[in-house]
């Protein structure tokens, strides 16, 4: 699934997964959504990895499963009358689809995909978003296993007091930075956006605090973990309604809500 790319990007969102400090004192904060839900529930294909850019396969797909399942885990718990369920398809080895395109896996509306590294931008996870064929709507995510990092190195040579220069390093995600980047992008997958914060900080937070769905996240840190926060689950709700993927959903697609303190107000 290499090849393909220019023939099914529609919209493309990124995703700014970086190190990054934002701050603006208003109101409340803003989630927005993509102003579009799954017309079905999300239906998984997971594409294994070019086996020339890892050796950690195995770890990297728990790690993907595990970004995926928070969702289901975490809305299962906080409307359990609802239908949460998130179908997987066993993982599609990498012999068996590379040369493939999207239109060979029509039973899929979520795909995820693995590159070495994005040319670019600096973003580490990006969705897009194809729901202009009736026959097959889907969300191919890409999430990309490497990121450059600028390095101030010494260097040092003989006779001199040395000099620093600044060198693109290459640095490897960690599985769990993996699994933070699938679970943003899952939440993209079934139609949010991302989620502004306008109020300020306590002594502390980060974005990722207050949202999964924040636009970047300290890479620095590959122990962190992402949680689907309440403003996720909310706003979940409002596109889905609180019987989930299946039953009914509301009659219109949100635009954007304010958030304070995690209590939802003012949806358009």
């Amino acid at each position: 699934m290499r090849k393909h790319s220019i023939n099914i990007l529609v919209i493309t969102l990124i995703s700014l997964l970086t190190v990054a400090s934002y701050m603006e004192v208003a109101n409340g904060d803003i989630f927005k959504t993509l102003k579009l839900r799954q017309p079905d529930r999300p239906n998984v294909c997971i594409f294994e990895a070019n086996p020339d850019i890892t050796d950690n396969w195995d770890e990297l797909k728990i790690a993907t499963l595990s970004g995926i399942y928070e969702w289901e885990k975490t809305m299962s718990e906080s409307y359990p009358d609802g239908d949460w369920k998130i179908n997987i398809y066993d993982t599609i080895p990498w012999v068996d689809h590379e040369s493939k395109t999207t239109d060979d896996y029509q039973q899929c509306n979520v795909m995820i995909n693995y590159e070495e590294t994005n040319t670019e931008s600096n973003a580490l996870g990006t969705t897009s978003i194809s729901f202009n064929n009736s026959y097959h709507k889907y969300m191919f995510i890409n999430v990309y296993l490497e990121i450059s990092q600028v390095s101030n190195t010494l260097i040092i040579k003989e006779g001199t007091m040395g000099e620093f220069k600044k060198l693109d390093v290459k640095v490897t995600l960690s599985p769990n930075t993996i699994r933070n980047i699938v679970l943003h992008e899952m939440g993209h997958a079934v139609g949010l956006e991302h989620y502004y914060v306008k109020t300020p900080f306590n002594t502390g937070e980060r974005g990722t605090d207050r949202s999964a769905m924040y636009f970047s996240m300290d890479i620095n840190e590959p122990e962190n973990i992402l949680y689907v926060q309440p403003p996720d689950i909310a706003m979940i709700v409002e596109l889905y309604g609180e019987d989930g993927w299946k039953d009914s959903t509301p009659p219109w697609n949100v635009r954007d809500c304010g958030f304070i303190n995690n209590i939802i107000y003012n949806c358009n």
